[in-house]
């Protein structure tokens, strides 16, 4: 039977201790996830001004959100498998449309304007429960975000599984980007499902950002030896490290929410006690935070 890395990675936390930090805060940055407590609801708060805005909605699937910068919707997966798209400020329904299956992963292609997903199929065989062998089949979809037509649906060989934290999109190769289980970055034609370059990174990599400017992922490592975190900068042609950067405060960060300043070079966690931190890649110092009014998953950074 196969490993499943992208669910075990979705559900796991980095491992590390807490210690706070100041609460100064960021400007012109916008935050969207979904918080669970008392019932799911789409939350957006303005960093620089604390204004917040929820919206209710039903379950979601974990690692489906995304935000689309054409029409300013934040867009999720339910577990009916339809995908909604929501403007987050007034909670108006800009468009839904089923999915084939609970896609997590999700990048969308803003020049195509389509959505790109990961899902797997479980398919059980044998006579009684004890003797039934599971076989998984693993997909590929892209849909027009417009129609919600499904402009491809390709089956794709990822080995023992992919990690459920690190996905993006490289609109200049126009390829779907995962990190299979064996640590290679893998990049897709979602078109047609094709793995057309595989890059060996040597390590998992958490909370990965792609940054096209200098064509780098820039994500973080706990390092057990030294009970430390790490900012990593990869070259993701190559695979080669630029920079590794501990980093100075010492937290524990909530799975697959990461984000990326360019304008100051900040790397952006959020830890267990529901701070966003802006962390300094160069030094590792904290140099913005600001405390979330209650814990989220699935957060969208954007600049406003």
């Amino acid at each position: 039977m196969k490993r499943i890395a992208f669910l075990l990675a979705i559900i796991l936390l980095s491992l590390a201790s807490c210690r706070k930090e100041s609460d100064t805060k960021s400007d012109s940055f916008i935050l969207t996830g979904i918080k669970n407590a008392k019932g799911s609801e789409i939350v957006t708060v303005k960093i620089d001004s604390g204004v917040i805005h929820s919206v209710p909605i039903d379950c979601h699937i974990l690692g489906s959100t995304v935000y689309d910068p054409t029409s300013g919707g934040y867009g999720y997966v339910d577990c009916d498998s339809m995908f909604n798209l929501v403007n987050p400020a007034t909670g108006t329904l800009i468009r839904s449309f089923k999915v084939p299956g609970f896609l997590s992963q999700c990048v969308i292609d803003d020049e195509e304007n389509t959505l790109i997903g990961f899902y797997s199929v479980f398919l059980f065989k044998g006579g009684s429960k004890s003797s039934q062998e599971m076989t998984i089949t693993n997909y590929v979809v892209k849909i027009a975000l417009e129609s919600g037509e499904i402009l491809a649906n390709n089956t794709i060989d990822v080995g023992d599984g992919v990690y459920g934290c690190i996905c993006y999109f490289n609109q200049e190769e126009k390829g779907y980007v995962l990190e299979r289980a064996d640590n290679t970055l893998i990049t897709i034609n979602p078109s047609t499902g094709e793995i057309v370059k595989s890059v060996s990174v040597g390590t998992s990599i958490s909370g990965a950002i792609y940054n096209p400017d200098d064509k780098t992922i820039i994500g973080f490592t706990y390092l057990a030896e030294t009970d430390r975190n790490y900012i990593k900068v990869i070259n993701a042609e190559t695979g080669e490290q630029i920079l590794s950067t501990e980093i100075k405060q010492r937290d524990n960060y909530l799975g697959c929410i990461s984000g990326y300043d360019p304008a100051n070079n900040s790397y952006i966690l959020v830890n267990a006690d529901n701070e966003v931190l802006f962390i300094d890649t160069s030094t590792g110092e904290i140099s913005k935070s600001y405390k979330l009014p209650e814990t989220m998953s699935d957060i969208r950074f954007r600049k406003e």
